[in-house]
């Protein structure tokens, strides 16, 4: 699998959750596909996944809801320091 075809499905992840809510998902169990449930997977939710003590400190601050489709990124922390401001 080739690194551009591996990001296209992954920013296509965005269209399909909206899609999933508008027809029942609920906005917390869609958040925990990409978070808690993702992190389960990839075998490191003892330090990712939710906020919690002790967790790396990398999270996504939007200026909408998690799964509207004109949600923008604002700011992105990764291990608690500011990495990406829209500003």
């Amino acid at each position: 699998m080739s690194g551009s075809s591996s990001a296209q499905r992954v920013s296509f992840i965005p269209y399909q959750l909206a899609y999933a809510v508008q027809h029942g998902l609920s906005r917390t169990q869609a958040l925990d596909l990409v978070t808690v449930h993702a992190a389960e997977i990839l075998g490191v939710s003892g330090r990712t996944g939710s906020i919690r003590p002790g967790r790396s400190a990398d999270f996504v601050v939007l200026d909408g809801e998690p799964f509207d489709l004109g949600t923008k990124v604002k700011w992105v922390y990764r291990k608690g320091q500011r990495y990406f401001s829209e500003d």
